[in-house]
C-alpha cells in the first residue's frame, strides 16, 4: 500500500537540488506548475532526475525524468499524517 495516500497531510522541509538524497521521497514544484510527491532517483541523462511514483497503477507510468533546471522548489518529505 502507498506510504502517502490522497488526502494525507505531509510534513516537508525545503532543500536545495544539490542536497537531495537519491532514493528518498520529495515534494517538487516545477516551472510549468507541476506539483508532485515522488521517489527521486538518478537519471541516466545528465542534468536530469528520475521521479518514481509510489502508486504502481499503470496509468501513472513507471517513471518520469525531469530536468533539474525545471525545478522551482524541492522539499524533503519528513513525515505524513493519515487522514481518516
Amino acid at each position: 500500500s502507498p506510504r502517502i495516500n490522497s488526502g494525507d497531510k505531509i510534513c516537508i522541509r525545503r532543500v536545495e537540488i544539490e542536497d537531495i538524497i537519491f532514493g528518498e521521497i520529495y515534494a517538487i514544484v516545477t516551472r510549468n506548475d507541476m506539483r508532485t510527491v515522488k521517489w527521486v532517483t538518478r537519471s541516466p541523462e545528465k542534468g536530469m532526475i528520475r521521479l518514481i511514483p509510489e502508486n504502481k497503477d499503470p496509468r501513472y507510468g513507471d517513471y518520469q525524468d525531469i530536468a533539474k533546471t525545471d525545478i522551482l522548489f524541492i522539499y524533503k518529505v519528513v513525515g505524513a499524517i493519515r487522514s481518516f
